[in-house]
């Protein structure tokens, strides 16, 4: 976890976490998180007993579940539900920063990635369904994980994924289910769930803008997560020769 004591503005003492591409300062520990050093969001994290003071913030918004907090509109501040475990605080932080990206205008998939010699490619599902254990397997199979679950992109000459060190070019996305195209796999993975019409807009344009310049396509997993093992080898294999992958 990358962590560092940090003073904020009106002396409370706060602890430094990066997460998905977000410079995150908590007023509380948390563990789980962190896991790069590539930042160009900031969120300010606070911890409450009760939710009761969403009442007093009119310019605030509520998170989507599973998350237990509200947040700023301009998504640099968020109010989280306290927990007394800080893996459990660690928890609901990862679980937020997604939507407070959005709200800040940037995209974080839910995937896991790897890096090869072409780019970046990503393996979009929801949870339970696999990609962690593939992203794994593939690590083991020789290829660098540079995502276990959020991968941010940032939209600078083309689609760049936002890796620990540097930003590399999408060259791949890989769906672990069945669409009949990118653009509702992409929706369906998102984190745009919240009310706000403008954060919506902007994810459906950068989901255009993957699905029109990134190759995307379906990858169906086993349902025995023992042969995900032999499954990575497979892909290992083709994402190594990527002028034989093909879209939807």
């Amino acid at each position: 976890t990358c962590r560092r004591s940090y003073k904020g503005r009106q002396g409370m003492s706060g602890h430094v976490y990066t997460v998905a591409g977000m410079r995150v300062v908590s007023s509380q520990t948390c563990e789980g998180i962190g896991t790069g050093h590539m930042t160009d969001l900031n969120l300010n994290v606070d911890w409450a007993e009760e939710l009761g003071e969403v009442a007093e913030k009119p310019l605030w918004v509520a998170l989507p579940d599973p998350v237990r907090g509200i947040a700023s509109l301009d998504g640099t501040q968020c109010l989280l539900l306290n927990v007394p475990e800080p893996d459990g605080r660690g928890w609901q932080v990862r679980q937020a920063v997604p939507f407070l990206a959005a709200l800040q205008g940037a995209v974080v998939l839910h995937a896991s990635a790897v890096r090869t010699g072409s780019g970046v490619h990503a393996f979009v599902a929801a949870s339970g369904t696999g990609k962690s254990t593939l992203g794994a397997a593939l690590r083991e199979a020789g290829l660098e994980q540079v995502a276990d679950d959020l991968l941010p992109l940032r939209f600078v000459q083309g689609v760049q994924a936002m890796c620990s060190d540097s930003l590399s070019p999408l060259s791949g996305v890989w769906f672990l289910e069945r669409f009949s195209s990118a653009e509702p796999a992409l929706i369906h993975n998102g984190f745009g769930e919240m009310r706000v019409a403008e954060v919506w807009e902007v994810q459906f344009d950068a989901y255009y803008q993957v699905a029109q310049s990134v190759t995307c396509g379906r990858l169906l997993v086993p349902d025995d997560f023992g042969a995900i093992e032999s499954t990575a080898k497979i892909v290992s294999e083709r994402l190594r020769r990527p002028q034989e992958l093909t879209s939807f």
